[in-house]
Formats: structure tokens, sequence, C-alpha cells
């Protein structure tokens, strides 16, 4: 059986996708058997970061389209985007996606929406690109909904619709959680801003070699935080590295023996599941529950919970299973969380109970549980136990459909753009930007102000920088917005516009209460820049800048400095005005104005007295 078109696309853009073995003996002929063991084989390949893999994987799947596999042929036709292994060509890649999508394919169909959006080997027209990704998107195609369920949210080239969106978003975050596993979890996540990655020095992408040096650094060291970090890797197929439950295994078993709980748990959950390398025994799995809960570890109390919730290796138990997961919530568990939920929605061993259900299943999302998460989803956006709302719902639906397998890109992007590979990093979160992932958008914009990259034009990178520094912005990045605002204040990109540049200021200090913008709000007020100069409103924001970070102390500090001598200097040209503008009298009037003035003030006042007087009499 061939693989679900749809995975195979996560592998394309992020190549990271496990799939079987193709033995170097097996005979290459044009069988559909064999078809299917060159695309696996090529599939796997593709999805490490070596770049010698690559190339043998791109090599294997060349053989494997000698039968038209559209599946291969989608491979390839990535492959000569992202160019990694695989010579880029853009013209190819087109040749490519027109011939599948001209026979209905989803996956080519998405393919051209992205070179029509992106501009990449055809001029770039949003109208096609949109309405190929429509159809790729009623095709089941995952990304394609991802990106129809941002441009709706957004409005980015169609009608702003949250229930289109909506729509949209639930279709991909369903798919996400059918392949999440209900024992390990789902893909881990890490979306890195490399802004942010290099003011703080930080590299977390690492190749298959690399970590077996750290396997023997860190067995030698006895560094029990590392070894579950490198488990959790080797479990979930993140990190750089394949998929290997054996090779988690041993990283695991490290960190048990010295005495981590949360170790117990891990192994205990994969033999709960099982897999290729490692069979399934419940068992082992119940043994290793047990230890994590004698060292009252909140995530081995949830996992001996789900062996009685579906009666594996045990006899099925919702009493036994409300106890455990009872005290796994107990301890703060997200999982105890979410299963309490689920027990009460379903009515499993307690009565149904929506309202309870809604409360336990936000807990554990805000612990980032990914079932929890698309649970309360489609509760919101049904209504069920609370107001509908179609906002929170997409908002819900956005994040689970954003930890499906493709996130693994950002590893290999990462890791490309440490090492210099600049253009192949910015191709991947090009990508990555297109299905609406704000800290992809971010990448993007930031690598192109760098001026380094040359997939696109001199003359167009701040123009493009800007746009994706507004999307960012639009999904609450606050450095985004000001980012946005430094466009307008310097022109690049644009034309200056101060009055433009203090409205996003003002947007990132009030709704994000950013430090910078709040210190470039009171420079702008000092200055009369786009906003009517006001003194005491740049004092304002100088103070808040300060109390909202202590970077921003010292700076304000000089900046107030400078305000008070302004403010002096001000107050002395006054001074001086009016001494000139009594200079000027003394001309017109001659040099005793000032008592002609006096007298006749006092004359006046004498006979108001009068006046008076005389009306009380």
């Amino acid at each position: 059986m061939k693989l679900p078109s749809l995975l195979l696309i996560s592998v394309i853009v992020l190549g990271y996708l496990q799939v079987g073995v193709f033995a170097d003996d097996t005979d290459l002929s044009n069988s559909e058997e064999n078809s299917e063991g060159l695309l696996a084989e090529g599939a796997r390949l593709i999805s490490q970061i070596s770049l010698k893999s690559k190339t043998q994987g791109y090599d294997i799947l060349k053989q494997a389209t000698l039968n038209e596999d559209p599946q291969a042929q989608t491979l390839l036709a990535y492959g000569h985007i992202l160019g990694r292994g695989l010579e880029r060509n853009f013209t190819r890649a087109f040749e490519i996606f027109t011939e599948l999508a001209d026979k209905g394919s989803a996956s080519g169909q998405q393919g051209l929406g992205l070179m029509y959006s992106l501009g990449t080997g055809v001029n770039s027209n949003q109208a096609k690109a949109v309405l190929n990704y429509v159809f790729a998107a009623l095709g089941g195609d995952h990304f394609a909904q991802m990106i129809m369920g941002y441009r709706s949210l957004m409005g980015i080239g169609v009608v702003q619709s949250c229930e289109s969106a909506l729509l949209y978003y639930y279709k991909a975050a369903k798919k996400v959680v059918s392949e999440s596993s209900h024992i390990t979890g789902g893909q881990m996540v890490s979306k890195i801003r490399i802004m942010t990655e290099e003011e703080s020095g930080s590299v977390y992408a690492v190749s298959e070699d690399e970590m077996i040096q750290y396997h023997q650094v860190f067995a030698d060291s006895g560094n029990a935080g590392a070894q579950m970090m490198i488990g959790m890797f080797y479990m979930l197929g993140s990190g750089g590295v394949q998929k290997s439950y054996q090779m988690a295994l041993k990283f695991f078993q490290q960190a048990a023996k010295d005495g981590v709980p949360a170790a117990f748990t891990m192994i205990g959950k994969m033999y709960a599941e099982g897999s290729e390398d490692l069979p399934r025994d419940y068992s082992t799995a119940k043994t290793y529950f047990q230890r994590a809960i004698d060292m009252r570890n909140g995530d081995g109390f949830s996992g001996m919970g789900m062996l009685y919730l579906h009666g594996m290796g045990v006899e099925m138990s919702y009493t036994k299973a409300l106890h455990y997961f009872q005290q796994a919530l107990d301890r703060g568990s997200a999982e105890g969380q979410y299963y309490i939920g689920y027990m009460n929605f379903n009515g499993f061993g307690l009565p149904r109970d929506q309202g309870k259900a809604l409360r336990y299943f936000q807990l554990a999302s805000h612990g980032g549980h990914l079932r929890a998460m698309y649970s309360l989803g489609e509760m919101n956006a049904e209504g069920i136990g609370v107001k509908r709302n179609c906002n929170y719902a997409v908002e819900l639906f956005k994040s689970v459909s954003e930890r499906g397998h493709w996130t693994r890109m950002f590893t290999e992007a990462d890791k490309l753009y440490t090492n210099g590979d600049i253009d192949d990093a910015l191709m991947i979160f090009f990508i990555a930007a297109e299905l609406g992932v704000e800290e992809a958008e971010s990448n993007v914009a930031f690598i192109l102000e760098q001026d380094e990259q040359a997939l696109v034009e001199k003359n167009e990178t701040l123009k493009r920088a800007l746009l994706y520094w507004n999307r960012a912005a639009a999904q609450g990045y606050a450095e985004a917005r000001v980012k946005l605002g430094d466009y307008y204040y310097y022109g690049q990109g644009t034309s200056v516009n101060y009055e433009v540049a203090a409205h996003q200021y003002r947007m990132a200090s009030d709704k994000q209460t950013c430090a910078q913008a709040m210190f470039n709000l009171g420079y702008m007020y000092q200055e009369g820049l786009g906003l009517e100069k006001d003194f005491h409103l740049a004092k304002r924001f100088y103070d808040m800048a300060s109390e909202t970070s202590a970077e921003a102390i010292f700076p304000v500090k000089l900046a107030l400095f400078k305000l008070n001598f302004m403010y002096y200097q001000e107050s002395y040209k006054h001074i001086l005005y009016l001494q000139s503008t009594l200079g000027d009298l003394n001309l017109l009037l001659g040099p005793n104005w000032d008592v002609y003035l006096i007298s006749l003030l006092t004359g006046t006042l004498v006979m108001v007295f009068i006046w008076r007087r005389n009306n009380i009499n």
C-alpha cells in the first residue's frame, strides 16, 4: 500500500517523516512493489539533515518516477525548490507541479499555489495562488488547508472570514491529531526566531553524527537532563534525528539510573505504544509506570490511568482509571487534567458534565496538551458547554495544526542558517511562513533585511521584509510591530511616514506593553515627529519604558537628561521672546510705556471702586 500523499507532502518540506527501510540488494524493477520500496527509502533519506543522505534519496526517487509515481514526483518537485541534495530549479519544479495538477493531484495544485504566491519560477499571481490552494484544500491537502485557513483569518487575497478559517483549520487540526499518539503525545515544537536566537547565542539543531557524539559525552558525564532531552528527540523523531525507540530507551534508562522519575514514565509510554524497533509490552509498561508512581510522578499516574481506561494489558476499569487520573491531576499533570475532562465529557465513570470537561480541557491546554487544545477547539466551535466562539476556536485549531510533522523543518532551517546556508534556510522559512507560522514570517523578514540572500532581488528585499513584518505583527509579535514602526520612521521599503510609525509604536505599547515602543513614542513626543511636541507625554512614555523593562533604565536616564535640557532651553526661549517683545514696545510707545500702562490700570480700578460703592449705597 502506498504512503498517504499528505504525509509525503510533510516530508518534502521538512524532510523528517519516518518510513520503511529499503535493502541495498532489492531488485530495482518497475514492479509496483519495488516502486513503493524506492519511494519509501527515498523519502527516508531526504528526511535527514545530511546533504549526502538527501542526494542519495533524490537519486532513488528519480528511479521511482519511472513509473510516474505522483508522490515521488511531488518529492522531486519540492527538492528542486529547496535545493538541498537536488539542484534548485524553479522552472523544473513548476513543470512537475503543472503536470500533477493537470491530473487532479491536490499536492500538485498546492505546489502551484505556493510558486504563484512566492513568485518563484513564475511571476507572482495571488489570484492563481488562491485558486490552486482552494482546489488543493478541497482535495484534502494538509498544507493547503493551513494556508487557506490563515489567508481567510487574515484576509490575505480572500475576504476575511472567521467561519472559513474555522472550516480549513478544523480539517488541518483533525489530521494532526489523528497522526499523533494518544500515549506518547504530539510533535515536539521548536519554532525558533532567528533574531532572538542570535541575541542569546543558542543553537538548537544538531545532526545525527553530532547526536551520537553527544551520546558518548552524556553517557560519561551522567547529565540526566540532557539524557532526557535527547531521549525525547529520539522518541518523537525531533531535533534532527530519526525516530528510534531503542535509542530513546538507552537515554531514558541512563536517566532512570540517576533516579529521574519522568524517565520511568517515558519508558512505560514507549512500551505501551510499541514500535518497529521496540515491541509493545503492556506488562513492562505497567512496571515502569508503577516505579514512576512510587516516586510520585504525575505523568506516571496518568500513564497507569491510560492502561485501565483503554484496557491495555489490564482489565478495563473506569474506576481505577479515574483514581489514577485524579492523582495525576493533583500533581499538576496536563495529561491528568485532559483525561479527567475526557471522562467528564463522555460520561466514562463520571456523570456527563460538559462544564467540568471544558474547565479541565482549558487547564490541560494551558500546559500545551495537544488533544486538550483540539477538544477545547471543538467545544468552542460548536458551542458545547460554552457560548460559541469562532475566533477562539480558530486560535486553538491553528495552534494544533502548527504541531504537525512539518514543524521539524524549523530544526533543519535553523541548522542551515547557523552554517551560513542562507538561501536554503530562507526557502524553508518562506514555505513555513506561507502556512501562517508567525515565527517563520519573522525569520523571513529578519533574513531579508540582513541583505545576505540571493533569492529575492536587492531592490525588493526591504519591501518583502516589510510585508512579512506586517504579517508577524498582525499575529501579535510585539517586536515585529516595532520593526514596522522603524520601517516607516526611516523609510525602509516604503516612504517616511512619522504618523504611521507613531501609530505602530503606540499599538505595540498599548496592546503588548513593549518597552522599546514606549521609548520610541517618548522620543517622538520629545521631538514632535508625527505627534505634537509634548515634553510631559514624552517623560510619561520614558518612565513607562523603564518600569516595563530593566534594560531600558539606563537609556531612559540619558533620554530624560536630554529632555530636561530641552525643557529648560524652551523655557529660556520664552523668556528671551518676552524680552524681545518688550524691546519692541519701547520703540513703539517710548521708554516710559510701562508707567503709562500702570497709570491706566490704576485709574480703571479707581473708577470701578467708585461705581461699586455708589451702587451699594
